[in-house]
């Protein structure tokens, strides 16, 4: 961060950066790991955040997000597992159509599938999960992000 300083850049700017460097890194194959709020990660993400604004390190964490227009990384990676969950549920390769509906089928509560329907009944969303063709699947990660 001290680095960036020497450049007149809008925090807009160096929000960019930090999302395509660093938050790229931090949420990698988010897809199948990242339903949970991963305090580790966020803590770099807040860090970044109130260095970027020079505040204390105990400012209120939501002030600090609603100053730069941010929103905790896990609402990302929540809504890069739903459009993933949308391109499976979407697609037309066989492979890819058994192996979703193994996991559909197995007593496992634990699954990767049992782990999107919670995080969609989380958000409001099982209506989607009991019926996925009564929306629009290929935009439904915007709607999602919106709660």
């Amino acid at each position: 961060m001290n680095n960036i300083k020497q450049y007149s850049l809008k925090p807009s700017i160096i929000c960019q950066l930090f999302d395509s460097f660093v938050g790229g890194t931090l949420n990698y194959a988010s897809e199948l790991w990242g339903f949970g709020k991963s305090k580790e990660i966020e803590r770099i993400h807040l860090k970044f955040s109130k260095s970027l604004l020079n505040v204390k390190t105990s400012t209120t964490n939501m002030g600090v997000y609603g100053e730069l227009g941010r929103y905790p990384l896990y609402i990302t990676r929540h809504v890069c597992i739903i459009k993933y969950w949308s391109k499976i549920i979407l697609s037309s390769n066989v492979l890819i159509t058994k192996l979703y509906n193994n996991l559909l089928s197995s007593n496992n509560m634990n699954n990767w599938a049992y782990k999107v329907k919670s995080l969609l009944d989380s958000y409001g969303f099982s209506d989607v999960w009991i019926n996925p063709y009564t929306v629009d699947l290929k935009n439904f990660f915007v709607v999602f992000k919106e709660f």
